[in-house]
């Protein structure tokens, strides 16, 4: 369940952004242990992969995509991600970092 949501960092990132946009959050990172809980109402709100994306696409028009590559070079299949033709790489995490970023320097 834990590789739905995203890393407590991208939920620290994304707290003074205002993404309380969605409401209310699925699911909590206890502040001093960094571990996920789901339910309840205490601690850092965090939010689906799936979520941010919209997010970011909605309120603030940069656009990630997830593309399945297959590297037949090396032998080996993975997720790629994209934000805006200026990232590419293969942790989902560090691309919504990368595009929250993006709305800092804006």
């Amino acid at each position: 369940m834990k590789k739905l949501f995203v890393s407590y960092e991208v939920a620290l990132q994304l707290k003074p952004l205002g993404i309380d946009y969605f409401q209310s959050s699925f699911a909590f990172y206890e502040d001093s242990k960094k571990r996920l809980m789901t339910g309840g109402d205490t601690g850092l709100a965090t939010y689906t992969h799936e979520q941010v994306v919209n997010w970011l696409e909605e309120e603030h028009n940069i656009h990630l995509d997830r593309i399945w590559y297959n590297d037949i070079i090396v032998n080996s299949t993975r997720w790629v991600y994209h934000v805006e033709s200026q990232y590419s790489g293969s942790d989902y995490d560090d691309a919504i970092l990368y595009a929250l970023g993006l709305i800092k320097t804006k």
